[in-house]
């Protein structure tokens, strides 16, 4: 019996040892820098077999056996986290885990199925019907938070003068970080937006809060902002500075990726996936991450993305992107939070360590979408108080108070500091410099107090009749007045020894939507045939209107000939009736004067002008599109959608006397820039037609080009009025395959190099007789005219070539193929 006592005994004792050395860890992992919780990270006892995976909600429980065990925590996308077991506490505890670069493991492919491939496919198949976008009814709010600065700065800097006399101006971006930033710009925009079925949202802004440099302070960083919440999302592909990255759950992703399963989890009865993705081709602009799908739906309820460092892009050094979204009414996913950082850099140098000449721009954007009924009402309720409750709405604006309301987390410390540091560094003269130089090269103006000159690239024109013609322009600033705009020039043409001047003035309106008053005046060249600059229905965001100006004064081997002086006046209205949709009526009265080398010749004698009364309306259509104003100035933000012109007018010309002729003309063009196979294509499309006889500087004089560069809107193979119709159609259209094929071809693909497809066509037919002859070699395109090309661009990042040729009206010209050069721009 005593035996039996003394086993009990021991066993007992041997369990309470057991069960005391036991100890039960619960917490949750969050991102160190937003607070959010991460799910499916990986939690484990050192050395042992047990272990777990955070939820979605980022928590976990497990029991660590002997106070000898380390606990471990890693994921993708952080550094991994290590716990003794002292340091574990009784309460639950929270554990913010530092992100780090996403390094990408190596990969062994077995034979065998995938069983990743399933769950895209039934994510791709559904992803029309879980797009937050599609949730017909609901109301919420938009908090953005933006931060720019120059980032990755090593100790070196201190070593630079103008640090050492400002250090004020330098911060850390993380405790953790061994590197400084200068910051430029921060923001907070805090909207209301309210969606119900077949109806353009409603969106209030309620607070906004700005600080940073001019060049960036300004509406057009606000309204390209809001465009990447409608584009930076992968439920389809991602469009950013005008370039197309492929999701890896849009239609084309199984081309781009391979896809492998690390893990699944339940949550509260569903079963989600946790999927790994990598591009297959190294130049492809594709991400490498992870995500997490719904198994039932499809859904993706979260997305962790790097773009590869090999992409075939420039200026970018990096990009990353977290989206989360939110199940709403138990059955719809909507958006939660998303954040990007993105760093650009000049890459002047192929050193990378070099930070003189590769420093890059870091942006953040950070956007929390506030669903909560409560917080709304709050908010709703506040704004039905009688008036004499409220405060002034230009108050609520600009007041932080309301900010710190709504905002879903208070202000970092980094943020304080932030905007500490920008409002220090605005005052330093030599950043005023650097942000006043900056704002002219974006906005085509040189501020200088209330007066600003430009734009700069009307400063010097070259043209046949003037010779060099050298301009003074300028306009007053929002300084003087930010409802309203007088400007002008005076010019003086060194071969023809004129003067000439011009003068306009804007007013802005009264009105919910944007409505302006334009009444001008001016004295120009003109292209025959497009002294109503119809170009800009398809080249819009340009800094001058006119093709003479001062880079094609620089360029051009040969200036056109096919040019004539017009005097005109005109007044006009301009109204947006909807935030997609603008309507500008216009009275116009103009001038125009014989054009030396193509004479107004009538039968019996050659016309010295002949004058043109003409009204007119325009139309333009287009779809979720930003549309930015600088005073006066409009940017549109790059849009996926097409976009529509369409201008009628009727109008009376007269010459020597001769009694009025009435005339009527229609024009419509569309204009649409889309991700298609492998590639991207860009095609405008122009038609119109004439009602009657009008001198031929009325018709459609299809545009030529003899300059010896290629023109994108222009037919490079074909000569000045070549071509004339009173009806007819222009198409332009160039394929781009983004190094499709480049990329693959060893030793090349590292030149990322892009290949290019262009096409281009017109038709044209003059029904009617002419009222002036026309030279004998101008004909009407009843045969269509073609010409096609195949070119490289992104060489050395900034150069075009192409070999174009001419495929038909052989016998009319000598020159049938060519090869062109021209500098072009492009991410």
């Amino acid at each position: 019996m005593k035996l039996y006592t003394i086993c009990i005994s021991v066993f007992i004792l041997l369990a309470s040892y057991r069960g005391y050395a036991q100890k039960e860890c619960n917490g949750i992992v969050r991102d160190y820098d937003t607070q959010e919780p991460i799910s499916f990270a990986s939690v484990w006892v050192k050395g042992t077999t047990i272990g777990t995976l955070t939820q979605l909600n980022g928590s976990f429980s497990i029991t660590l056996p002997k106070s000898s065990d380390t606990l471990m925590i890693s994921t993708v996308g952080y550094k991994d986290y290590i716990i003794p077991y002292a340091a574990i506490s009784n309460n639950s505890m929270e554990i913010y885990a530092i992100p780090t670069a996403i390094i990408l493991e190596k990969t062994v492919i077995r034979p065998g199925k995938n069983m990743a491939i399933p769950i895209v496919r039934n994510a791709i198949k559904n992803r029309r019907e879980n797009r937050p976008g599609t949730v017909d009814s609901i109301n919420f709010m938009e908090y953005n938070k933006l931060n720019i600065s120059l980032s990755g700065l090593d100790s070196s800097i201190f070593k630079a003068n103008f640090i050492r006399k400002n250090p004020e101006i330098l911060i850390k971006a993380n405790e953790y970080d061994s590197t400084w930033s200068v910051p430029l710009y921060f923001s907070e925009r805090l909207t209301l937006e309210k969606r119900r079925a077949n109806k353009y949202p409603e969106i209030t802004e309620i607070a906004k809060n700005q600080h940073g440099s001019t060049f960036i302070n300004s509406d057009i960083t606000t309204k390209y902002v809001t465009s990447l919440n409608q584009d930076m999302t992968f439920y389809g592909n991602l469009r950013f500075l005008s370039r197309d990255f492929i999701s890896p759950i849009s239609i084309q992703a199984l081309i781009y990726y391979d896809y492998f399963l690390r893990d699944s989890l339940t949550f509260e009865g569903n079963t989600y996936y946790q999927i790994k993705f990598r591009p297959k081709n190294k130049q492809d602009l594709a991400f490498h991450g992870y995500m997490i799908i719904e198994k039932e739906t499809g859904a993706l309820t979260e997305i962790q993305a790097s773009l590869q460092a090999t992409a075939n892009l420039n200026y970018v050094k990096s990009m990353q992107i977290h989206e989360q979204l939110q199940k709403i009414d138990g059955n719809n996913w909507f958006y939660k939070q998303q954040k990007i950082e993105i760093e650009f850099t000049p890459q002047l140098s192929s050193d990378t360590t070099n930070n003189a000449f590769n420093t890059p721009l870091k942006a953040i954007k950070t956007t929390h979408f506030i669903v909560d009924t409560a917080t709304i009402a709050t908010y709703q309720h506040t704004q039905a108080l009688p008036k004499k409750l409220q405060r002034h709405v230009p108050a609520i604006q600009t007041d932080t108070l309301t900010l710190a309301l709504y905002r879903p987390d208070t202000l970092s410390t980094l943020d304080i500091i932030t905007r500490e540091a920008i409002e220090i560094s605005n005052n330093i003269p030599a950043i005023k410099a650097t942000n006043t130089l900056l704002d002219m090269f974006l906005y085509g103006y040189l501020p200088f107090g209330k007066i600003e000159f430009g734009p700069y690239l009307y400063f010097v024109q070259h043209n046949e009749i003037e010779g060099y013609r050298y301009n003074l322009a300028m306009r007053t600033s929002p300084k003087l007045h930010d409802k309203m705009m007088i400007g002008g020039y005076i010019g003086y043409g060194s071969r023809d020894k004129k003067f000439k001047y011009g003068s306009t003035f804007a007013l802005r309106m009264p009105t919910t939507l944007l409505g302006i008053l334009h009444i001008k005046y001016d004295q120009n060249i003109y292209r025959i045939g497009d002294y109503k600059q119809n170009l800009d229905f398809v080249r819009e965001n340009v800094l001058v209107q006119s093709d003479d100006n001062m880079l094609s004064a620089l360029t051009s081997k040969m200036p056109n000939k096919a040019v004539y002086f017009v005097k005109k006046g005109s007044l006009a209205y301009e109204q947006q009736i909807h935030p997609n949709i603008i309507i500008k009526p216009k009275i116009e009265i103009s001038e125009h004067y014989n054009a030396p080398f193509y004479n107004f010749d009538t039968i019996s004698n050659t016309i010295s002008s002949f004058s043109v009364q003409e009204v007119s309306c325009n139309v333009r259509i287009s779809f979720k599109e930003e549309i930015s104003n600088n005073h006066f100035r409009r940017m549109y933000i790059d849009s996926r959608y097409p976009i529509f012109q369409f201008n009628t007018a009727v109008g009376t010309y007269s010459y020597d006397l001769h009694t009025q002729n009435k005339y009527a003309q229609i024009r419509f063009v569309v204009r649409h820039d889309i991700l298609f196979g492998v590639g991207r294509l860009k095609y405008v499309v122009e038609s119109g037609l004439t009602s009657t006889s009008v001198p031929f500087p009325l018709l459609e004089i299809h545009r030529g080009n003899e300059t010896g560069s290629s023109g994108e809107y222009y037919y490079n193979l074909m000569e000045y009025m070549e071509f004339a119709s009173d009806r007819y159609i222009n198409v332009f259209a160039e394929y781009g395959l983004n190094g499709f094929i480049f990329n693959k071809i060893p030793l090349i693909k590292k030149l990322n190099l892009r290949e290019l497809l262009t096409f281009k066509t017109c038709w044209g037919d003059r029904k009617h007789e002419q009222i002036f002859s026309l030279p004998t070699t101008t004909k009407s395109p009843t045969i269509p005219y073609i010409e096609a090309g195949v070119g490289i661009t992104n060489v050395l990042k900034i150069i075009r070539i192409e070999y174009i040729w001419r495929l038909n009206h052989l016998k009319e010209t000598q020159e049938n193929s060519g090869l062109f050069f021209r500098f072009q721009f492009e991410f």
